[in-house]
């Protein structure tokens, strides 16, 4: 979305402009300071018939204005299309509010790394629009930019005759007049584009849900519905990169240098929707890059701790031994686990054909679930040959306390 006014039409036909767009600015400058001086010799009454001067000067201000907004126009002008529809005024029918949205719309869990990390193929979308109420207002300009393999590999867009007024606050913004859209296909004429490049596709686009909730009207008011899957970057925009003002997409682009310093956003579907493209991939690859960073950080804290770990208990005879507890203990769970750290043991939660030891406590309130889990998990890696041991939470103790007596020994033997 995002918008503003066009020249007035003559007779409910489009403006023929004989000049060009520099010709209307200069005379409408020309017209405002020739204005304001007549007006104010007309307030000021320095000559008689004062009230003439003033209605001069107002009256050259009114066709100023005009020339100013002609030349805004042309500047913007619309696009060669196929199958012109010409400018219409708005009808009574179209201010009537549809009951729903006909686009049902779910968001693509982009939580997983491993997901954002296969997110190669999918479309991006963008629309300008007369206003910000999708039952009310209506899409002025769409486009879909479809991507494989993280490129762009085909764009479509078009302007939109919404048959009705584009208001100057909506114009103001994006530069697209009645004039502007007066030879552009209605939405009814586009839709079938559309339909096609995001049938059975991931959509993305920046506040996405705006776009999807006005396109969902739209194709309400022509019968036709779609169901789409969807990402929204603003969101990701504000997970890869925390801390900004705000996450405008022209913030976003200029922080990420996708546009110049001193420049601004277009504000056209096309444009919006490619740049959404790259700030997209930019918001993945530093989410990957970020979450690589971390587990390469932690694999090597983990190794450094291992050898920290096997130089203090070189001396013990459970050293790098496994085990898993299954039951109720005397001493508490977190008591029994806690004591495989001090000998250079390690604890596992789930078990496997590695395990060295099973410590067995009482198991009479254990469900049949968790029995299932590990003690006849355990019994199927025995009978198979696997040399894991069960112990009692006695035997432990013993073992426990028996290679502690062992690293103080090695430990006495290194002071002396």
């Amino acid at each position: 979305m995002r918008n503003t006014s066009a020249p007035r039409t003559v007779k409910n036909k489009p403006f023929i402009a004989k000049y060009s767009p520099k010709t209307y600015n200069a005379c409408g400058i020309l017209l405002y300071i020739v204005g304001g001086f007549l007006a104010l010799i007309g307030v000021l009454g320095f000559a008689a018939g004062g009230i003439v001067f003033l209605i001069l000067g107002v009256l050259a201000i009114v066709w100023g204005r005009k020339y100013r907004k002609i030349s805004q126009a042309l500047t913007y002008p619309a696009p060669v299309l196929q199958s012109p529809v010409p400018y219409q005024p708005a009808a009574p029918v179209q201010q009537v509010l549809l009951p729903s949205c006909t686009l049902s719309v779910s968001q693509f869990d982009i939580h997983k790394i491993s997901t954002l990390r296969q997110l190669t193929d999918f479309v991006a979308i963008d629309t300008e629009t007369t206003g910000l109420s999708p039952d009310k207002d209506r899409v002025i300009d769409l486009a879909v930019a479809t991507i494989k393999d993280r490129k762009i590999i085909d764009s479509y867009s078009s302007l939109i005759n919404p048959r009705c007024h584009i208001p100057e606050e909506a114009s103001r913004v994006n530069h697209i007049y009645d004039i502007t859209v007066a030879a552009a296909p209605d939405f009814a004429a586009v839709a079938p584009q559309l339909l096609a490049r995001i049938s059975g596709q991931i959509i993305i686009g920046y506040n996405v849900k705006f776009d999807l909730d006005f396109l969902g009207y739209e194709l309400g008011r022509i019968g036709l519905s779609a169901i789409a899957s969807y990402i929204d970057v603003l969101p990701l925009s504000r997970r890869a990169f925390p801390g900004l003002k705000n996450y405008k997409l022209e913030t976003m682009a200029l922080h990420l240098g996708l546009l110049n310093p001193g420049s601004a956003q277009d504000h056209r579907a096309l444009s919006d929707a490619e740049l959404t493209v790259k700030v997209f991939f930019a918001c993945v690859d530093t989410i990957v890059s970020a979450h690589e960073k971390n587990i390469a950080d932690s694999r090597e804290r983990r190794a450094q701790a291992d050898v920290e770990r096997r130089e203090k208990y070189a001396a013990s005879p459970l050293l790098d031994k496994t085990f898993a507890f299954t039951g109720d203990f005397t001493l508490g769970r977190e008591n029994i686990e806690s004591m495989a750290e001090k000998v250079g043991a390690l604890t596992r939660e789930k078990v496997s054909s590695k395990l060295n030891y099973l410590v067995v406590g009482d198991t009479r309130n254990l469900p049949d679930w968790a029995i299932e889990r590990k003690l006849n998990k355990v019994d199927e890696f025995i009978a198979s040959g696997k040399p894991i041991e069960k112990i009692n939470e006695a035997q432990y103790v013993q073992m426990i306390n028996s290679a502690i007596k062992s690293i103080n020994n090695s430990q006495s033997k290194e002071m002396n």
